[in-house]
């Protein structure tokens, strides 16, 4: 019974894992304000966060969570990874406000260096102005 339990912790894990991941907190040009609408998902965020923590106390492993900073393309180098640090920054302080513990997370400034949209459109844009997240669970 109690195996039957951890396995269903190990798929939550997985789950949450692949969740966080699937997520991006998009900003306003230029800035490190999330758009309208991003609230309310990092509210989400952060409380599958703690779960995570939590889970991965239950299952004796360590999570790990980096958050990756980008922006578009307009801009210098220099000023992009800039603002790509401020913007993971922001999340994490905003996380880490929530509950989220800060030792869960590492940074990562890309600036403009892996966009996820090559359009040259506003929207396109926008979806290269973001905040991922890449989850890593190990064995302690």
């Amino acid at each position: 019974k109690y195996k039957d339990l951890l396995n269903l912790d190990y798929v939550e894990m997985e789950n949450l894992k692949r969740e966080i991941q699937s997520q991006s907190i998009l900003f306003k040009s230029d800035t490190n304000v999330p758009t309208k609408g991003q609230f309310e998902k990092m509210e989400v965020l952060a409380g599958q966060m703690r779960r995570l923590v939590d889970l991965s106390k239950i299952l004796k492993v360590q999570a790990k969570i980096s958050i990756h900073g980008h922006t578009d393309q307009s801009g210098t180098a220099e000023r992009n990874k800039n603002l790509s640090q401020q913007r993971a920054e922001r999340i994490m302080e905003f996380l880490v406000s929530r509950g989220v513990p800060i030792d869960l997370f590492s940074l990562e400034a890309l600036g403009a260096t892996k966009p996820i949209s090559h359009e040259n459109t506003e929207p396109g844009l926008e979806l290269n102005r973001r905040v991922a997240f890449e989850v890593a669970i190990s064995q302690k």
